[in-house]
């Protein structure tokens, strides 16, 4: 169930990084750029996420006095695990921690520090080193960084969407609501998606490592250890990778459930003590071997990710190359949407309402397009906006209208009325963010009855 979790919100992370790169720069270009930063970012945490870990936290590999001392509790456990021995890393650090990094069990480390090597009896050791094991069986490590490096992808693509709030340029028919709502909501949601994440993958690994070493409470003491630890001496590190630690390194109390880095410390607790009275925590006996689906699950999730994203990212592309062959064969002003009439100087007093009758060409069949309809008065203001939707298209040569209510004080003078196409997401769903595409124009005169 975890890890069905997992997937789940680690394709809602992608998702929003390829919407959001399609909301902020638009069309197919914003579409392309989403999928190349999800294939990038995660082929490059992929292949470099260890290196960028233990040089962020200046680590180095453990002395022959401690690994003297490791290497009779790890591999024990890596032989129950079935997975290779990890390379072992320490970090100058006082505070108590550890965190586990690399792209598969095969390119692995697990990395403590020297403060965690001082407090914790081999006992406690072996449970913290048991966690951390369950986090590289799992393919945990690969999972959490992906998830921070495409949370950091959307913090920066919004910030494209900032500048194009206070600096419009091309962007100003755009709804500046929307784009502002965007900078705030989207890096918001995405370090929600991201900490939902490493919450759920702690939870499962306190129980494996349980399950592991057959001693849960050792593990409980030493999370309540570690716990009054990092109270005294927090671990000082780079925030993003504050998901990988085995103890939150932060204490804010503040919407804690939602923006905590780790579960609380409670609920940790509690399912190991109950793991332990039902006696579920027992060593196995012999070494498990990973089925191939649940061993390559990031990979195969990423790709097929991926894959949609491409189709839809074609799909997108076509769409919008037959939105481009729409031409206008005729348009005319009217007094009734069938009308036959062309109209060209209007008295509101003896025709209060009109009809701009549109006929277009090349409509792509079976789907449905977004138009807006603009009346500019004398003065250049949009005095009415008509934005809808048609019906699904069966004809290639297609009649569509909008209509106007001239009020009471109309101005006489030069108007003009005019219709666009707007971008839109697949299956028709208008998108107002984006820019129009201007179809056509008419120009009209309205005059007033003396009188």
């Amino acid at each position: 169930m975890n890890q069905l979790k997992t997937i789940a919100l680690l394709s809602l992370l992608s998702a929003l990084l390829f919407g959001i790169s399609h909301w902020t720069i638009g069309g197919v270009a914003g579409a392309i750029v989403g999928l190349l930063l999800v294939g990038v970012t995660n082929f490059v945490v992929w292949r470099y996420a260890d290196q960028i870990a233990l040089s962020a936290h200046r680590a180095h590999p453990v002395s022959l006095n401690q690994m003297q001392r490791l290497k009779p509790l790890v591999e024990p456990l890596c032989t129950r695990a079935g997975i290779p021995l990890p390379a072992l890393y320490i970090v100058p650090s006082a505070a108590a921690n550890a965190f586990a990094t690399g792209r598969d069990p095969d390119h692995s480390a697990i990395v403590l520090t020297e403060g965690l090597l001082r407090q914790l009896p081999d006992d406690e050791l072996e449970g913290v080193i048991a966690h951390e094991l369950s986090h590289i069986q799992h393919w945990d490590t690969l999972t959490q960084t992906v998830t921070a490096t495409i949370a950091g992808a959307v913090s920066s693509v919004t910030r494209i969407a900032q500048y194009s709030v206070w600096f419009p340029g091309q962007t100003q028919q755009r709804n500046p609501l929307a784009l502002l709502l965007t900078v705030i909501f989207a890096p918001l949601a995405a370090l929600i998606i991201q900490l939902s994440i490493a919450r759920s993958r702690e939870m499962a690994a306190d129980a494996n490592a349980a399950r592991l070493t057959g001693n849960p409470r050792s593990l409980a003491n030493a999370l309540r250890r570690l716990h009054i630890s990092a109270r005294q001496k927090p671990f000082v590190g780079n925030p993003a990778y504050a998901p990988l630690l085995i103890i939150d390194p932060g204490f804010n109390q503040f919407l804690s459930h939602l923006f905590s880095t780790h579960p609380p410390l409670d609920a940790r607790l509690a399912q190991l003590v109950r793991l332990e009275s039902e006696g579920r925590s027992a060593p196995p006996t012999s070494t498990p071997k990973l089925q191939p689906l649940r061993r390559y699950w990031v990979p195969i999730a990423l790709s097929l990710l991926l894959g949609s994203v491409t189709v839809g990212a074609v799909h997108l592309q076509q769409e919008q190359a037959g939105l481009a062959g729409i031409s206008v064969v005729q348009h005319r002003l009217t007094r009734s949407e069938n009308g036959r009439e062309t109209l060209t100087v209007i008295d509101p007093q003896e025709t209060p309402q009109i009809f701009y009758s549109v006929k277009l060409d090349g409509a792509p069949l079976g789907q449905r397009l977004a138009l807006t309809c603009d009346w500019v008065n004398p003065s250049h203001q949009v005095v009415r906006h008509n934005r809808y939707q048609t019906r699904r298209i069966d004809h290639a040569v297609w009649n569509t209208w909008c209509r106007y209510q001239f009020p009471a004080d109309a101005a006489a003078g030069t108007w003009e009325v005019r219709m666009s196409l707007d971008d839109r997401l697949p299956f028709g769903i208008p998108m107002p963010w984006q820019s129009d595409r201007l179809l056509v124009t008419r120009s009209f005169a309205v005059r007033k009855s003396q009188p």
